[in-house]
């Protein structure tokens, strides 16, 4: 009887640990399920792996010709690019003089004009000059490009720093043939407008017509940020703190800021071997890592903005036009530091939003010559600006539905501000 009951016991014991370790290897087992590709879902990689090279982030805004007294400018993004495209094959004397007066020149000449100040050493090695120069002023910064020329022959090429009047010359040696029919100012396309110097600023003499944008804006959720930008979402750490959401693990950190903008911070995760943290550097960096990190959507367009002490900032354009947002609402942020002699990427942050479907089925006369001087003289002193351009100004239709792409004009300032040219009498600064 006794050993019957030992042998009741045994058996229960055994089933209990079975069913015990059973259930346990339910609840830990964790089947790897994949997604159903049977059916159209929303992409779970917002951040795809599309690529930007140097050469694509850098070009001009502005194209302009000087020619026999005259100025005339163009709108055309296909010439502007062809004329951009010519100036990478340019072979150029290893001659380079150090020059201050930005005027000098009463030749014939090209110039191009840029939203920020570019790295002339990462420009050089880009385009893949040809040439033995050494990299005089590793860290030398240019705003504008001025190319003279005589007859059928490029002679010059001047890099420009408008902010301290500087400039680093090169003697052409060869250029392509191809410049010429580009600034062909007088044939019937009319691609050149002539243009009128007022207060060192060059003005359209007759209006010009651009391009109203109709954008859809499409959103990155936050599920679709989670799953690009962190390895396992299973076990995340997730807070809000009034319209700013922070989602962590144990190394990296996601800031969704009152979805408008989200940045993504991971410490010393990518250093790049430099010892200083000079622009050239950052930049390269910065362009590294976002084609890393996938910042870029394939439907945007983007534009070196500026380098400051540890950021690089990219402008979001549209045909050659930059859409000109508020301080608080930029295209895409790197944040860079030097920590222990190695330049690190700390953190990457663009809008959670992005350009979508594009239409544009109207234009808008813009102002001449004639009515922004008078616009000018109103609101501004004679030195008060260094330039003036047209931009797209953002107009919510939505909250991330739709966005109006108006073109305005907008001038710099003598302290490097950005601001809508003001039409009434009162000045609104953007950044």
């Amino acid at each position: 009887m006794n050993s019957k009951e030992n042998l009741k016991t045994i058996l229960l014991v055994v089933l209990v640990l079975m069913s015990i370790a059973l259930t346990w290897s339910i609840w830990s087992y964790r089947y790897p399920f994949q997604e159903n590709t049977d059916e159209e879902k929303e992409s779970l990689e917002p951040l795809s792996p599309y690529e930007k090279n140097m050469a694509s982030l850098i070009k001009p805004m502005q194209v302009f010709v000087h020619k026999e007294g005259q100025y005339y400018g163009t709108y055309e993004e296909g010439i502007m690019d062809e004329l951009w495209d010519q100036v990478g094959e340019l072979k150029l004397k290893n001659d380079m003089q150090v020059e201050k007066d930005i005027n000098q020149t009463n030749k014939n000449y090209i110039e191009m004009r840029f939203f920020g100040e570019v790295p002339f050493t990462v420009l050089k090695n880009q385009l893949e000059w040809f040439g033995t120069q050494e990299l005089y002023d590793y860290d030398y910064m240019f705003n504008k490009i001025v190319i003279e020329y005589e007859n059928d022959r490029l002679e010059k090429i001047r890099f420009v720093n408008t902010s301290n009047s500087s400039i680093r010359s090169f003697t052409i040696s060869s250029s392509p043939n191809k410049w010429q029919e580009l600034i062909q100012t007088t044939d019937e396309k009319k691609n050149w407008s002539e243009f009128i110097v007022f207060n060192n600023l060059l003005l359209p003499k007759e209006a010009p017509e651009i391009d109203i944008k109709y954008v859809s804006k499409e959103e990155i959720t936050e599920n679709e940020l989670k799953q690009a930008l962190f390895t396992d979402t299973r076990n995340l750490e997730e807070n809000t703190l009034g319209k700013t959401t922070i989602i962590r693990d144990a190394r990296n950190t996601l800031t969704i800021e009152d979805d408008l903008i989200f940045t993504f911070q991971y410490p010393k995760v990518q250093d790049f071997n430099n010892e200083q943290m000079d622009s050239v550097s950052m930049l390269t960096s910065a362009v590294t890592h976002v084609n890393q990190v996938g910042g870029w959507m394939v439907s945007e367009d983007f534009r070196l903005k500026m380098i400051e002490e540890q950021e690089v900032i990219f402008e979001q354009t549209i045909d050659n036009v930059p859409v000109i947002l508020d301080e608080n609402n930029y295209a895409i942020k790197v944040t860079l530091s030097n920590g222990e002699n190695q330049l690190v990427v700390e953190s990457f942050s663009r809008p959670i939003t992005y350009f979508g479907s594009m239409t544009s089925n109207q234009t808008r006369e813009m102002e001449n010559a004639e009515v922004i001087e008078e616009l000018i003289k109103r609101n501004y002193s004679e030195t008060e600006l260094k330039n003036i351009f047209i931009g797209y100004d953002e107009l919510k239709e939505g909250a991330h539905s739709r966005v109006d792409l108006t073109p305005e004009w907008y001038v710099v300032t003598e302290y490097d501000s950005i601001e809508k040219l003001n039409k009434e009498g009162e000045n609104s600064e953007l950044e």
